[in-house]
């Protein structure tokens, strides 16, 4: 059971890594999460804004952190201040 979970995780990690190019809907999305939930949730209710980014098909877990990088610098300064803090918190929190 173990060499098989291991493999999901593996198979799992490699398709991440082959998404390079962030699709419109998550794009809108990421968006989203700076530019309208962010003056509603931020400071007081943060977690929600990470669980925003970061739960189970979302954004922040369907690419690796370059991709999301790479398309950050497409995007205004408000945005990529927004979620690069959100990718720093969320760093904090599981080290």
């Amino acid at each position: 059971m173990g060499t098989k979970s291991s493999a999901l995780k593996n198979s799992e990690s490699l398709m991440l890594s082959c998404t390079t190019e962030i699709t419109p809907e998550d794009a809108e999305k990421m968006r989203d999460i700076a530019l309208t939930w962010w003056d509603e949730y931020y400071p007081e209710h943060l977690q929600s804004l990470i669980n925003q980014m970061f739960a189970w098909k979302s954004p922040g877990t369907k690419y690796d952190t370059a991709t999301i990088a790479d398309w950050l610098e497409t995007e205004g300064e408000l945005v990529r201040e927004r979620i690069t803090e959100l990718i720093h918190l969320r760093e904090q929190l599981l080290s």
